[in-house]
């Protein structure tokens, strides 16, 4: 049943971006719009955690996933406190310099936006972090407070 809603999901992606959106341009608009998610969730809630775990368990599939936080130390820390690798975590800076362009990922959870995007608008990430050639399949996750 999952794995048919994913599929219609993104057959409906495809149709919206193939007829809707027609300029490059258009293409970080239409991540905003049509792949992302927004949780705002409250305080000591257990966001963190559902980030790792999440990432974690995209591990052996044909998806890969990114947790992005705010600060070099906080990703230290979890990765010190977890089985989490060094290509699932990313800090905020890491994506400016185009550390993980190279690789795409599917999903793209956002820990704690608002300290991340401090320094950098959403629409910016949106354009370092979109596959031109599966934009229809990603799916960005922002978990916390916006």
């Amino acid at each position: 049943m999952v794995n048919e809603a994913r599929t219609i999901n993104a057959s409906v992606r495809e149709y919206l971006f193939e007829t809707v959106y027609e300029s490059p341009a258009d293409r970080v608009h239409f991540a905003h719009e049509a792949m992302s998610i927004q949780l705002n969730i409250g305080r000591q809630t257990g966001k963190t955690y559902f980030c790792i775990t999440s990432v974690m368990a995209s591990r052996g599939t044909a998806e890969k996933s990114l947790m992005v936080v705010f600060s070099a130390d906080l990703k230290r820390h979890l990765m010190s406190m977890s089985d989490i690798r060094n290509d699932e975590i990313a800090t905020i800076h890491e994506v400016l310099q185009g550390e993980y362009s190279d690789i795409k990922y599917e999903t793209i959870y956002v820990d704690e936006p608002k300290y991340c995007f401090r320094g950098i608008s959403e629409y910016e990430f949106l354009n370092l972090m979109i596959d031109d050639n599966n934009l229809h399949k990603q799916t960005f996750i922002y978990i916390g407070t916006f």
